[in-house]
């Protein structure tokens, strides 16, 4: 039987074969967009890793810069920038030496110029302006002056032609330290604190003792930070079970306080975060000392338009002590200068009745010149002595008369004054700023001190500025002191007072009552109402252990006191300042009773010192380098615009 066989049907095949055809290169044409697609997006990746390399190269040229200029600021202000300004753009590059990585690199600064990183000021006052800080710094303004730096880095082995740019802006600020309200470079105790309500930015570079009993509260109304831990350890002869009290916080940011903050410090030096080594900045110079030296643009014997310096007086080969009859055993030189390193600075001096031609203890080979005709006596005065209860010792005074110095001087047309005014000139004039210095050799039982008196108005004109007084001796303040007006007497009205400052190796308050000859027995004298209105940087005795007896006495005494206050109100509208502990007044505090009973104390910070005019002669400023504003720029572009360029003063 044959089979039947179907003729091949042609068209039919030749449809599967075109099919065919056209699935495999549709096919094909897939895989190779896909590869085409996975090389493409190898590119892409490895093009974006290029330019992210080169970014961070970039970045790495700029923080390294950064670090050295943080450096110099932090130790010698903006003078030290300006004087590094090539070492930053052409010795801080990343090279070899520290690794391989960087043999691929080249570096250039955005105007053409290799081997460079971009660093300029690009404030254009020469001037730093007064501007609100950056948010790290919530509540404070600063002298403040705006670096960009900026560099531009290549990789030269991978085919790219990519360029990496980061800028960073930076604010360089010099923060007045009275703005605010408390701030220790010691550890800062409110242990065994009265009611305390704080109105004020705080800080303190080591830790806050908080502790306080059930009676008592202590209450933050602004920002409070430290660059340790906020704890309330046993203190003051309590134990930290005793520790109660309700405290507050009620600052901005939540949760009104910070730990672990950076250290903030004068520009000193190198060992600026030593309380010793801050001292030095109510301390003279030391022979020799250079003016580039950071310390020294910090001293206030140096920034000081007025020197006035006490010493034994040489007779012979043989030094006079000092004993109880102090009005034959001085020599007083008052120098006047009209910069802080004026080298011809006009001088007077006197020695009670040694006859002219003998120098005194300091070598001054100026003829004596007559005294009283010249008016001192008006005003200065070293022949004082009382008796201070918590030193146990009597005190040597050099007392100033502020209402008959300012007197003294002028008038509100400034400088009257014939022996002072080839000095001080509508050009040149007085500074606010005096300086004493009481170098009196002294037997056992007697210190040496300073002490104002009669300030209750300091209105007269070349006070306009402000006054500061400062010393490397104990200071003490009699009366009221920066109170003008009647508005200004027991209130925390510090409208019309005039930026004043107190910077000494202790500060104590003497009331109104003060009478020298009871400051023997203890507590003799009952105090009256007083008010202080100045800013206070002072010493204290640290606290040395647990018990009541070795407590420092915390922030409430860092202004010191004798006499009775029981029944008496202290004001004190001010910032309290302690950056080093006391040399000279070192008795460690004792508990109410034994040589002064506390007051009703009524502590503001006066918001005086917020403001650019309203800052004392002479404030100490803290230097310190604020990340403002990071970003990736155009290439071979240095002014791409930053908002922080445009900080407003005020």
């Amino acid at each position: 039987m044959n089979p039947l066989i179907f003729p091949r049907d042609a068209g039919r095949a030749g449809y599967t074969l075109l099919t065919t055809l056209i699935l495999t290169g549709a096919i094909t044409a897939m895989l190779a967009a896909t590869l085409t697609r996975t090389m493409t997006g190898e590119k892409l990746n490895d093009r974006d890793n290029a330019w992210q390399s080169a970014n961070a190269a970039a970045e790495a040229a700029t923080e390294k810069v950064m670090s050295r200029m943080m450096v110099d600021f932090a130790n010698g202000g903006e003078v030290n920038l300006s004087n590094n300004l090539t070492v930053y753009r052409t010795g801080m590059l990343p090279n070899t030496n520290e690794s391989s990585y960087w043999t691929n690199v080249v570096f250039s600064d955005g105007n053409g110029n290799s081997n460079a990183t971009y660093v300029a000021r690009t404030t254009i006052s020469p001037n730093p302006q007064y501007v609100i800080l950056e948010q790290q710094y919530p509540g404070l303004s600063a002298f403040a002056s705006t670096y960009r730096v900026l560099s531009n880095a290549k990789y030269t082995y991978n085919g790219y032609n990519i360029t990496g740019i980061v800028q960073q802006d930076l604010q360089m600020a010099e923060i007045p330290v009275f703005q605010f309200a408390i701030f220790y470079n010691t550890v800062m105790e409110y242990s065994d604190c009265a009611p305390f309500t704080i109105n004020g930015r705080v800080h303190c570079n080591t830790n806050i003792d908080v502790g306080t009993v059930s009676s008592s509260s202590l209450t933050f109304n602004y920002f409070v930070d430290c660059s340790g831990i906020v704890t309330n350890p046993p203190n003051a002869g309590y134990l930290q079970s005793s520790w109660t009290g309700p405290i507050t916080y009620n600052g901005s940011p939540n949760p009104g306080r910070g730990t672990n903050q950076p250290v903030l410090n004068l520009p000193i030096g190198t060992n600026s975060s030593d309380p010793n080594s801050v001292r030095e900045i109510i301390n003279p110079p030391p022979p020799l000392e250079s003016p580039t030296n950071a310390i020294s643009s910090q001293r206030f014997y140096n920034k000081a338009d007025m020197l006035i310096i006490i010493t034994n007086v040489q007779v012979g080969a043989t030094w006079v002590t000092n004993t109880t009859n102090v009005m034959t055993t001085n020599g007083v030189l008052v120098l006047i200068k009209n910069s802080m390193y004026d080298i011809s600075p006009t001088p007077f001096s006197v020695t009670n009745g040694v006859t002219n031609g003998t120098y005194n203890g300091i070598n001054d080979g100026t003829a004596w010149t007559n005294w009283v005709a010249y008016g001192f006596t008006n005003w200065l005065n070293f022949t004082n002595t009382f008796y201070d209860q918590r030193q146990s010792a009597n005190q040597h005074v050099v007392q100033i008369d502020v209402l008959k110095l300012g007197q003294w001087i002028g008038s509100t047309n400034g400088c009257t004054n014939s022996y002072l005014s080839g000095k001080w000139t509508g050009i040149t004039p007085f500074n606010g700023i005096i300086y004493i210095q009481d170098n009196r050799t002294t037997t056992n039982g007697w210190q040496n001190c300073v002490r104002l008196v009669n300030g209750q108005n300091i209105t007269n004109g070349l006070y306009t500025s402000g006054l500061t007084i400062a010393t490397q001796n104990p200071l003490y303040i009699q009366g009221l002191y920066n109170c003008p007006s009647a508005i200004n007497v027991s209130s925390t009205n510090t409208i019309g007072c005039r930026p004043c400052s107190v910077i000494c190796d202790a500060l104590t308050i003497l009331s109104p009552a003060w009478n020298d000859t009871l400051s023997k027995p203890a507590l003799a004298i009952t105090a009256l109402s007083d008010t202080v209105n100045t800013a206070i940087i002072a010493g204290n005795v640290l606290t040395t252990d647990t018990t009541s007896t070795g407590f420092s006495g915390g922030v409430m005494n860092l202004t010191r006191l004798l006499e009775d206050w029981s029944a008496a109100n202290l004001y004190l509208n001010t910032s309290l300042i302690n950056l080093y502990p006391s040399a000279q007044a070192t008795q460690q505090f004792q508990l109410p009773g034994n040589y002064y009973f506390a007051p009703t104390r009524h502590f503001s910070f006066d918001l005086n010192y917020t403001t650019s005019t309203g800052l004392p002669p002479g404030t100490p400023l803290i230097d310190r380098m604020i990340r403002a504003g990071w970003g990736i720029a155009p290439p071979n572009i240095v002014n791409y615009y930053s908002p922080t360029l445009d900080f407003v003063p005020h």
